[in-house]
């Protein structure tokens, strides 16, 4: 279940993408770039949990990275 903090987070980072629609980031680099937040273990796993949220929704696509970890963009919905 999505807790309020949660649903912050993803309505954040909506925003963010609907101003910047090619952004691709790490689950760290939107915590600090997109969100403006310090690099706190615990922030980024607060933003992962929201990442993972909007992915499961359709919002973001995951992209595996070559050394390990994702990065995470704006769905592209075939209209």
């Amino acid at each position: 279940m999505i807790n309020e903090a949660t649903t912050r987070l993803q309505a954040q980072i909506l925003r963010y993408l609907r101003l910047h629609q090619d952004a691709a980031e790490t689950a760290a680099g939107v915590n600090c770039v997109w969100l403006g937040r310090s690099r706190v273990a615990g922030q980024v796993r607060e933003v992962e949990q929201a990442l993972d949220g909007l992915v499961d929704n359709g919002e973001l696509e995951r992209h595996h990275l070559p050394g390990g970890g994702a990065a995470y963009r704006r769905a592209r919905h075939d209209d």
